[in-house]
């Protein structure tokens, strides 16, 4: 292996939430930069033989990814959930497909966070009756954006989408039953 390329060691606890969640994500990483040049090794700090690496690593905490080389070290704590800031930390240039990527990624978030806004703006509204075509329209929008497999959402934000729709098949309901009521 050249002095060039990539080492890394994912310090780990095995069956820990964290110390999966990093392992899958740099899997993931390793993947969405189409890393081929790589020697990556996992340590499991519950084995007394990985202990002279902890100590020579100064590993306080896990999840802990170090790049080895090139030099200079680098360490990366956490899940590694963030996996485009990770490559930044560890200096991983992206590829041109790497790139599009993280721009469809982008889009998936920002169309999101643009239809729980635009449920919010319609819900603020005085009358509160709105349209079955705009209902419908919201809940296709934001139930093709949790179905995508595409789309990596935060926790947090797929949260508030699946919220998003149950409010909109409630409203929905009301919708049709007040339509029928007119009929």
């Amino acid at each position: 292996m050249s002095e060039k390329s990539l080492q890394l060691i994912l310090y780990i606890i095995p069956h820990s939430a964290a110390s999966d969640d990093a392992a899958n994500n740099l899997e993931k990483l390793i993947s969405d930069y189409e890393i081929i040049d790589a020697k990556i090794e996992t340590k499991d700090i519950t084995l007394e033989e990985n202990f002279k690496c902890l100590v020579e690593d100064n590993i306080i905490s896990v999840p802990t990814l170090v790049r080895k080389s090139p030099k200079p070290t680098v360490k990366v704590v956490g899940s590694l959930h963030d996996r485009h800031k990770t490559a930044l930390l560890l200096e991983i240039k992206p590829t041109h497909s790497t790139d599009i990527m993280v721009k469809l990624e982008n889009n998936w978030n920002s169309m999101a966070e643009s239809s729980l806004q635009l449920l919010s703006t319609y819900l603020a509204m005085s009358d509160k009756q709105l349209s079955l075509s705009i209902i419908s329209r919201l809940l296709t929008k934001i139930q093709s954006i949790l179905d995508s497999p595409v789309a990596e959402l935060t926790a947090q934000r797929k949260s508030r989408l699946e919220d998003a729709i149950v409010q909109l098949k409630s409203l929905r309901k009301t919708a049709e039953a007040r339509r029928t009521e007119f009929s």
